[in-house]
């Protein structure tokens, strides 16, 4: 099964620049000299097969690279045992499962931190206590002087110096506060450091790099790791504008892939929304469940969208056999090859073109399967000229 679509003559000349494959129209050709190196084909019958058939890569549904957030000496990595039943660091290709500690780098100066904060948050909870016994103190007086106060049974003087201590001793239990909530907050993020020199997997899955070593110093933004998550897998492909419609959110999808024998099944679970700028085609993505890491990241597999019906047998030729008509402006032409006389010539015949189906275009008007064509060359011959065929 192959891409199928009409084509206008402008579209056929992008496609074909696309190939690399340059229209030289006949009126303004260059005379070439008399025997002209080709290659040759045939006109080949193509049955059209059903729907659009594209081809799709194999990617991981998640892949993050693991970064330290507290620097220091790499102190530890995970050990493994490998095929040779020796411990060695975890490496490319290991599985982990989710929460495993990876990697650790020295934590002793993290630790002092902690043990300081925490020491801190002590003291000043210390500083609160005696702060609370010193205004339980004066609210005791305070209150004893107001009642004196109000009976003209103490001076002013000394109402007044009784508040003063009073409201002072509410202010060191408010500072006491602040300095409590302060150094919990530099123990959190003691604890915090402390708990960033380890490295641990987000989720269960596969190591595809491992950039450290031990023993080496690692700042708070090192890469150590790579890893994949494999348990779904997305394949993504890219389908033109007019193949939009045949394609949805949900859409239930096979695929097939030359490593995998069975059938694989999918769901379409992002359309792009834009068209890439420079190829002007949609990219499409499609979610596998992977249980059992059958699919692996970089392989390439095969979709067919659309359940149209094949149509009638056609002649095709490769897109690289066309050429500019010498009649027609704007028309396309192939070079037939004749023999004549023990030489070899190449005949302009003009041709319709039709659907292209991959690499071949379809082509109507006076051709015969199994004539011979030039397919590489003809760009640069004129009507009747001479050719030696290559290979």
């Amino acid at each position: 099964m192959s891409i199928m679509t009409f084509i206008s003559p402008p579209r056929l000349r992008a496609l074909l620049a696309i190939f690399g494959i340059t229209l030289a129209g006949g009126c303004n050709r260059t005379p070439a000299p008399s025997l002209q190196v080709v290659s040759a084909g045939t006109v080949q019958q193509y049955t059209p097969d059903t729907g659009q058939k594209f081809s799709t890569s194999i990617s991981p549904f998640a892949q993050v690279d693991l970064a330290f957030k507290s620097g220091g000496l790499v102190e530890d990595i995970l050990q493994v045992r490998g095929n040779d039943r020796r411990m060695r660091p975890v490496g490319v290709g290991d599985k982990v499962g989710a929460g495993t500690e990876l990697a650790r780098v020295r934590v002793a100066d993290y630790q002092l931190r902690v043990q300081a904060a925490q020491a801190a948050v002590d003291q000043a909870k210390a500083q609160r206590a005696a702060a609370q016994a010193n205004q339980e103190d004066a609210k005791f007086n305070y209150d004893r002087a107001t009642s004196l106060y109000q009976t003209a049974s103490l001076t002013k003087p000394d109402y007044d110096r009784a508040v003063q201590q009073y409201t002072s001793a509410v202010a060191s239990i408010q500072a006491a506060q602040a300095s409590i909530a302060s150094a919990q907050s530099d123990l959190d993020t003691a604890k915090l450091a402390l708990r960033d020199t380890a490295i641990r997997a987000p989720f269960p899955g596969w190591i595809v790099g491992r950039y450290i070593e031990r023993g080496m110093l690692a700042g708070n933004s090192t890469k150590a790791f790579t890893m994949v998550d494999t348990r779904r897998v997305k394949a993504t492909f890219a389908v033109p504008d007019y193949t939009l419609s045949e394609i949805r959110i949900g859409q239930r999808q096979d695929l097939r892939l030359d490593t995998v024998p069975e059938t694989v099944h999918g769901m379409v679970t992002a359309i792009s929304q834009v068209a890439d700028p420079s190829s002007r085609v949609f990219s499409v993505e499609i979610t596998i469940a992977n249980p059992k890491d059958t699919l692996r990241p970089g392989m390439i597999g095969s979709l067919t969208i659309g359940q149209g019906q094949g149509g009638p047998p056609c002649l095709v030729v490769p897109l690289s056999a066309i050429t500019s008509s010498k009649d027609t402006a704007n028309g396309f032409a192939v070079f037939l090859v004749q023999e004549n006389a023990g030489k070899t010539y190449a005949r302009s015949h003009d041709v319709q073109v039709g659907r292209t189906y991959g690499n071949s275009i379809e082509v109507v008007g006076g051709l015969a399967a199994g004539q011979r064509i030039v397919v590489v060359g003809g760009p640069f011959l004129i009507d009747g000229q001479e050719v030696r065929i290559i290979p």
